[in-house]
């Protein structure tokens, strides 16, 4: 039986600087840079994320911010998650206009690192789900946890999002949706529409930003937007354009030289 990931990890990197805007963060999510370092534009304060401080960054935020490589190149790791930690957990939790970062420590790093490597290798799903539990819990032993969850209910665009993440390249519908949610058409489309937020919007938000982990891997445009669920490649770089400020062939050439 093939496990199911509860967590969502994607790998970054740049050997030039890497300016995006309006990146969409589907679920809740750590981001630890490894080397360089991540100028991010938060409510008006320019905030740098280094390899000592990371970003823990609630769901249904869209980021503008530079990857900026240094001497030794670009490199981070996300970290999104597919769970949700127990209520009780968040019961007391203030919420913080600052910007939603936390100075790493061993215990952090040590959960962090296991919990990459558990669903990098496709351990069990129940033991990935102890994993993703250990950190949770040692980021609300710090009082970090309510970065990531600033509230103990999902909205539905977040259950949609989480569902779109498990294959974004696939073909999606409102109807399928609908009932891997476990509700009616009519009552999905109102509660999406109540928050604001139309389903082919998320579907697109969730696309494009898979396409950037596709690139990551040394895929070509028309490969990413094959991936990403785009027939037309022209479409595909006209829509990333128009979302992240850059062309998708920009993009690849800030990655490394092909």
């Amino acid at each position: 039986m093939e496990s199911r990931n509860v967590v969502y990890v994607s790998h970054y990197k740049g050997q030039r600087q890497q300016p995006l805007r309006n990146v969409y963060i589907p679920a809740p999510t750590l981001v630890r840079v490894l080397r360089g370092s991540k100028l991010l534009l938060w409510r008006g304060e320019r905030v740098e994320v280094t390899p000592e401080r990371w970003l823990a960054l609630p769901a249904g935020q869209s980021l503008t911010f530079v990857n900026e490589p240094g001497a030794t190149g670009f490199e981070s790791v996300t970290l999104s998650f597919l769970v949700q930690p127990p209520a009780d957990w968040l019961a007391n939790v203030t919420l913080t206009e600052k910007a939603p970062c936390l100075f790493s420590d061993a215990s952090l790093t040590f959960c962090f690192d296991a919990l990459v490597n558990g669903t990098e290798h496709q351990l069990a799903e129940a033991t990935q789900q102890h994993l993703a539990m250990a950190l949770l819990a040692q980021l609300h032993d710090t009082g970090a946890l309510g970065l990531l969850f600033p509230g103990n209910k999902m909205t539905w665009r977040d259950r949609v999002s989480r569902y779109l993440m498990a294959e974004p390249g696939a073909e999606h519908s409102l109807e399928k949706a609908a009932q891997a949610l476990g509700v009616s058409r009519a009552t999905l489309h109102r509660r999406l529409k109540t928050e604001g937020y139309p389903f082919r919007q998320i579907l697109a938000d969730i696309r494009m930003g898979y396409s950037l982990t596709v690139m990551q891997k040394g895929c070509t445009v028309t490969e990413a937007a094959l991936a990403s669920g785009y027939e037309s490649p022209a479409r595909f770089s006209e829509r990333f354009k128009q979302i992240f400020g850059v062309t998708p062939t920009q993009y690849r050439q800030t990655i490394k030289s092909f």
